[in-house]
């Protein structure tokens, strides 16, 4: 990755994800269409740091409704990206592949 504040090895304590209490999530109409949240999953800039306000309205509005949302079950915003939600919890880090049945 160009920007290696956003990926962490395992092998050196890894990161929220690897402890599992870290999700990657966005809203999704039934149609199966994702809502706009200003910027791309995983994008790494400023656009996506949730304080940004220089955003429509719209924009602002969905990203409250997904963070008001997963608040209700014990998740907290991360600071650099709105797509990150996380809960205050620590667990162990593992580093090993799971199944995966095709």
């Amino acid at each position: 990755m160009p920007r290696a504040i956003f990926v962490a090895n395992p092998e050196n304590g890894g990161s929220m994800h690897n402890r599992g209490t870290a999700v990657d999530i966005t809203l999704v109409k039934l149609d199966g269409n994702s809502i706009d949240m200003g910027t791309s999953f995983d994008f790494f800039g400023k656009e996506a740091h949730i304080d940004n306000s220089n955003l429509s309205n719209e924009i602002l509005k969905n990203r409250n409704l997904l963070f008001e949302g997963m608040r209700l079950f014990g998740f907290q915003t991360l600071q650099t990206e709105w797509c990150i939600l996380v809960l205050k919890k620590s667990f162990n880090t593992y580093n090993f592949p799971f199944p995966c049945e095709n």
